[in-house]
């Protein structure tokens, strides 16, 4: 099979391509490290894929319209209080494993 029809075959069954998917998927772990982690930002760039840390941040914040510096400061506050506060970026917290 060629890589078009391939592709064209898992957008069809998935809605999404295969750049959109994966890029999905590095940015559900990035969450995941970003909370449960002490690792600098440029490690976790790293461990997802990116070898830059800027087209890391970048892409971090198209999806998540937050730095991934502030997501981490945001879920660190959400993570010590029963009922997280409400604020500017209350939203982002809720889709931080969809994508």
């Amino acid at each position: 099979m060629s890589v078009s029809s391939v592709s064209s075959m898992f957008k069809e069954e998935t809605g999404s391509t295969v750049y959109d998917y994966l890029t999905g998927l590095r940015m559900k772990k990035a969450c995941t490290l970003l909370c449960e982690t002490q690792l600098k930002i440029s490690e976790i760039a790293d461990q997802v894929g990116y070898r830059n840390e800027n087209s890391f941040i970048r892409v971090f914040c198209k999806h998540k319209q937050v730095t991934p510096g502030k997501f981490r400061e945001i879920s660190k506050c959400s993570n010590e209080y029963a009922d997280r506060p409400k604020g500017q970026y209350a939203g982002v917290l809720e889709d931080k494993y969809e994508d």
